[in-house]
């Protein structure tokens, strides 16, 4: 089985929603949404099925319309997040913020509702990975949204939490389609795959990209955690933004002197190493796993 295939994901996604979205005005609405999130991949749909066929899977089309489910499921869980945090103005849901709540509800319905009608041997087994492992994703955008987030040790916490919850969903239902109880390595190391993936969006996301800026937003993550701490003018600026002594104006009249500041932190330096820290996790367990190097090095590529 290929194990990156964005085109047959995408067909099989817009396929569940044709067949089980009857009102044609929303079913044409979260395929716009599935075409919008098709423009950065299918990464998680991609590891389901990589963990499928890592785990030698029978060849079968109904795996696909499952991992599709997976996917389904995450962008359920991204409309959520985005409506829930509000500072994602470009993404097409947040157009009619009621539009695409009902929606988010239809999508997540559908995806549970395509494994519960699934003939496959191990249905069950990879039902309970799609509850554990959401509510533990929940657990950690609560902290998120409420910003329980001091300190690095609770940062990562969060992110393990609900990134690195949502990689093992996908890691995991693809490893018990295939033999029912996945091996306890791939539980650890795709809640790193998942922690990395998160560290590089929180460092695109510090400041100013596509109009949504963790500092504007007063978001704790670990790269506005280390400009917090940092001893320059604009590290000072930030931490009184952050204390609402200051407000919006004041730091955005001072884009030019963040942006110096942030480039002159260390601070994607610092990501860097927790980065390499993860990357060297996650190789560790996959030598317990005694498979095909070619696997190894495709699971890698989601580390980088």
């Amino acid at each position: 089985m290929t194990v990156k295939v964005p085109e047959r994901i995408f067909d099989s996604m817009v396929g569940l929603i044709r067949k089980s979205v009857l009102q044609e005005d929303l079913q044409e609405k979260i395929i716009a949404y599935v075409e919008y999130k098709a423009i950065k991949g299918f990464p998680f749909a991609e590891l389901a099925i990589l963990h499928y066929s890592m785990m030698n899977g029978a060849k079968t089309k109904e795996i696909l319309a499952i991992c599709a489910a997976v996917e389904l499921l995450v962008l359920a869980g991204d409309i959520l997040d985005d409506l829930e945090d509000g500072d994602a103005a470009g993404n097409p849901w947040l157009l009619d913020k009621a539009v695409g709540l009902n929606a988010s509800t239809a999508i997540l319905m559908l995806a549970i509702n395509l494994l519960n009608q699934s003939n496959h041997p191990f249905k069950e087994e990879a039902a309970g990975i799609f509850i554990e492992y959401t509510l533990l994703a929940c657990n950690g955008q609560h902290m998120d949204l409420t910003n329980q987030l001091p300190d690095e040790s609770e940062c990562l916490n969060a992110i393990l939490l609900k990134s690195g919850s949502l990689a093992a969903l996908a890691c995991l239902v693809g490893s018990a389609l295939a033999i029912g109880s996945p091996p306890e390595p791939i539980a650890r190391y795709s809640r790193y795959i998942g922690l990395i993936g998160q560290l590089n969006n929180d460092l695109q996301d510090l400041w100013g990209r596509n109009n949504k800026s963790d500092l504007l937003g007063r978001k704790y993550t670990l790269p506005t955690l280390y400009l917090l701490k940092g001893k320059s003018e604009a590290s000072a600026l930030i931490r009184k933004y952050y204390s609402w002594e200051v407000g919006q104006d004041e730091l955005v009249r001072n884009n030019e002197k963040i942006s110096a500041a942030i480039l002159e932190s260390g601070v994607h330096t610092y990501i860097g190493v927790m980065k390499k820290i993860y990357q060297n996790k996650v190789k560790h367990e996959l030598k317990h796993l005694g498979v095909s190097h070619q696997y190894i090095d495709q699971l890698i590529q989601y580390t980088l």
